[in-house]
Parts: structure tokens; C-alpha cells; sequence
């Protein structure tokens, strides 16, 4: 539930709160009228929604800001397309706003210093901000004279991209918020969301992403060097066992005499080139085992 006492209080010094009763009238009807989340969802919707927002701050109606605010909050996981910059900065100002209203001073900061990436000479409207020294316009001064912080490691499963605020990164900023997308090498939305330096990410509810095309290849190239690795183990016990035996055969004849000499010549003939060609198929397997797994490696490199 979204709490917009502070922004009553705070926006315009009022002291007027409206019954919450509407609101979550409004929220459950949403939520009966359209199963799909994201049925006719998207970005023109929510930057409509961000509109209203500071339209019914400005007004003090709150049942509508309430319902504008969900409806940001809603639309973001509904976005399938990489959003421009520009698009992410309406997002953050959006949620500094919606930050500000329930009080979270320094979400509504974090937000504001990723809007500023974009929109460096932004200012707070007067309409929702009268005043000198409104606390609004504080909070985005403290925006302005942050520092750039550490950015912090982002550990995604291979198959998943990750896009912060329209730019492919490898990292997440700790100084800032961040309009998260992750999309699959297919180019399909696997997730997205607003997040915080303090946010978990990647977050539980993620879905896994398909295996890519690179991982399948790797997977058959490790499949089959088992495979071959094996063989080579068998042919290789195989040709040590027919080794032993022609040694002790070749024992036997050299300290005859043999009744069958001509026969005994002929096994020992037949038995070495049996433990010769298993040798050879042996190394053979062995090798292009270990080619295969050196390719899987290159492939998943």
C-alpha cells in the first residue's frame, strides 16, 4: 500500500488526508479487470501515468495520484522493447516523486541522481515544489553534489543481457537507482525492474534464461568427448590386456617346442595386431576427446 500523508504534508503544507478506502477500491479493481498484467501496457502508458502523477500532487487529489503511481510501478515489467535514456530519466523522476511521497528521502535521491545522468539542469516544478527551501528541491540539490560511487559487480546467468537505463552494462551503479531490463540472446524481455543500490540482484523471481546456441554447442562438445574418453579407456585396457597375453604366448612358443607352431605363429600375428589397432583407436579417442573439450571451452569462453 502506498502511504501519500507525506505528500499531502510535505507538498503543500496541507493537513488534509484523504480516506484510503478509494484507492484500494481502485487497486483491486485493476487487478479484477485485467488477468494479464501487461494487457495494453507499455511505456506511452506509463509515461501518461507519470503525468498524472504530478498533476494530481499538484492538485492534492490523492485517489488519483495513488492510482497513477501503481500504474508507473506496473508498467515498467511491461516494457519489451530497450528503452532510450530519455525514457528511463521520465522513469526516475517518476519514482523520486513516488519516493518522496512516502517518505523514503533517500530512494527519492537515488532516483533523482539517475535522472540527472540524463537531465542535468532539471529542476523541481513550483507546482508541486512552492517555495523556497521546499524539501523536494533539497533532496535534489543533494542529487546534484553526489558522488559517482563504486559500481557494484552483477553476477547474470550466461544466455541473459543485462540493460541499466537504456546501455548495456556489465556493473550497477551504488550511487544511483537504475530502470533494469534483462533480455535473453534472442532479444526477448526475460525481467525488469527499478532498482536501488540497496536492491538484491538479480532477484529470486528472475526466470532462468533459455540455453543459447553457444552453450548447446559446448554441451555437445562435452557430451561427445565423454563418449570418446571413454572408448579410449576401453580400447586402451583392451590393448593392454592383448599385450600381456601375446607375451605370454610368445613365452610360451619361444620355449617350445610347440605341436601347433604354425597355428601358434598365427594367433600371436592375429593378437598383435589386435592389441594394435585398439592402441591406435585408443590414442586416436583420447585425442579428439581432448579436442572437443578444448573446443567446448573456446566455444563457452
Amino acid at each position: 500500500m502506498l502511504h501519500s500523508r507525506p505528500l499531502l504534508i510535505s507538498l503543500l503544507t496541507l493537513g488534509l488526508v484523504s480516506p484510503l478506502a478509494a484507492p484500494l477500491a481502485f487497486a483491486q479493481e485493476v487487478v479484477e479487470a485485467a488477468p494479464d498484467p501487461c494487457a495494453a501496457r507499455g511505456f506511452t502508458v506509463l509515461e501518461q501515468a507519470g503525468r498524472e502523477m504530478v498533476d494530481a500532487a499538484s492538485r492534492l487529489d490523492e485517489p488519483r495520484y495513488e492510482a497513477s503511481w501503481r500504474e508507473v510501478q506496473a508498467n515498467i515489467p511491461c516494457i519489451p522493447s530497450v528503452l532510450t535514456p530519455r525514457q528511463a530519466a521520465t522513469i526516475h523522476l517518476a519514482y523520486a516523486l513516488g519516493a518522496f511521497a512516502e517518505n523514503e528521502a533517500e530512494k527519492a535521491r537515488w532516483s533523482y541522481s539517475a535522472a540527472l545522468e540524463v537531465l542535468p539542469y532539471y529542476e523541481v516544478p513550483d507546482t508541486i515544489a512552492p517555495g523556497v527551501g521546499h524539501p523536494l528541491e533539497r533532496i535534489l540539490d543533494e542529487a546534484k553534489a553526489a558522488d559517482n560511487g563504486v559500481p557494484l559487480a552483477v553476477d547474470l546467468p550466461r544466455g541473459a543481457a543485462l540493460y541499466l537505463d537504456g546501455k548495456p552494462q556489465a556493473q550497477r551503479p551504488s550511487n544511483r537507482g537504475a530502470v533494469a531490463q534483462v533480455f535473453t540472446d534472442d532479444g526477448k524481455l526475460l525481467w525488469a525492474g527499478y532498482l536501488y543500490p540497496n536492491t538484491n540482484f538479480p532477484p529470486p523471481d528472475m526466470p532462468a534464461p533459455p540455453k543459447s546456441n553457444q552453450q548447446k554447442v559446448a554441451r555437445l562438445s562435452f557430451v561427445s568427448a565423454g563418449a570418446l574418453a571413454a572408448v579410449a579407456l576401453g580400447a586402451g585396457v583392451s590393448a593392454a590386456g592383448l599385450s600381456g597375453r601375446f607375451v605370454d604366448s610368445a613365452e610360451i612358443v619361444r620355449l617350445g617346442p610347440s605341436p601347433t607352431p604354425n597355428e601358434d605363429l598365427q594367433t600371436l600375428e592375429q593378437r598383435a595386431n589386435r592389441a594394435n589397432a585398439l592402441s591406435i583407436t585408443a590414442q586416436s579417442s583420447a585425442a579428439l576427446a581432448f579436442g572437443l573439450t578444448g573446443f567446448g571451452m573456446v566455444v563457452l569462453w
